[in-house]
């Protein structure tokens, strides 16, 4: 369970978390036992789905620390060492009991080993891996996945719009192309079997029949 909060850490920061291509391409059956993980992990309730899981789970286990050091620390800084009844200087049993069953939970932990063989591979490769700062990371992360600009929209081309051919002069008619958008671009002339040389009378000028 440490282990996996570690990966879990690793996973969450900002250079990976950013991959959004890349996660779209693992399959969705692991997408699905990442979110479970991150469900079991969360720190709500001072990590309660994750005490309540290390109840019922089978050795041999490393549990996750982080929430043992929490415990020992509030119970070590919440709690005096003495106190004092009748002008008497008492020891507190009661914080040193309670500092004795959070380290006997932990050497429990530690009464089973694990018996698969040691991979010298494995074990070189994290001894001598060495870590990245969060810029080189970053560095790496957005050579993977560089960060698209967005387009503004007045760099953005529009098709020339026209109402209507009856607001064209012959004249205009001569020198604009065959390929015409009309009404919002939605009805289109192609292929026309009016030519360029085709002069076609304008009937919203006055005076022509």
């Amino acid at each position: 369970l440490n282990g996996m909060m570690e990966i879990l850490s690793g996973i969450s920061a900002s250079a990976i978390n950013r991959l959004k291509r890349t996660f779209e391409l693992v399959k969705p059956k692991y997408l699905i036992i990442l979110e479970e993980l991150r469900t079991l992990a969360e720190p709500l309730k001072n990590f309660y789905n994750m005490r309540e899981h290390m109840k019922n789970i089978a050795f041999p286990t490393i549990p996750f620390f982080g929430f043992y050091l929490s415990d020992l620390t509030f119970i070590g800084d919440g709690n005096p060492d003495t106190f004092t009844i009748d002008d008497v200087e008492l020891i507190n049993f009661s914080k040193l009991r309670l500092l004795g069953e959070k380290i006997a939970e932990i050497q429990l932990y530690q009464q089973q080993g694990y018996s698969f063989a040691l991979d010298p591979r494995i074990r070189s490769y994290i001894v001598t891996y060495e870590t990245k700062s969060p810029e080189e990371l970053f560095l790496i992360s957005h050579q993977l996945e560089p960060k698209t600009p967005r387009k503004s929209p007045s760099s953005r081309s529009s098709p020339v719009r026209v109402k209507s051919l009856s607001s064209l002069s012959p004249r205009t008619l001569n020198t604009y192309p065959d390929k015409l958008r009309l009404n919002d671009g939605v009805d289109r002339l192609e292929n026309t079997s009016l030519s360029r040389s085709t002069i076609i009378p304008d009937t919203s000028i006055k005076g022509q029949q």
